[in-house]
């Protein structure tokens, strides 16, 4: 029986290319890109998405309202 080596393998020790620690605390520099990330990504994002979700839920409950009249004034006749 032939045993053959693999072709690949793998250690934790390896590193990608450009990987970052989690636990740093390094800022991203450079462009203004960057910047503006950072900057959404802290506090607008949590307001925008709640406000989109009730926003939603009201449209909805609209629409099922509506949709409950129609039946209602359907079933009268």
């Amino acid at each position: 029986m032939i045993h053959h080596k693999p072709t690949l393998s793998w250690s934790p020790q390896d590193h990608v290319n450009r990987q970052i620690n989690i636990g740093s605390t390094a800022k991203t520099t450079g462009s203004k890109d960057a910047e503006r990330a950072d900057i959404l990504a802290k506090g607008e994002s949590g307001s925008n998405t709640k406000r989109a979700i009730i926003k939603s839920l009201i449209t909805v409950s609209f629409i099922l309202c509506l949709e409950l009249v129609i039946y209602l004034a359907w079933k009268r006749k």
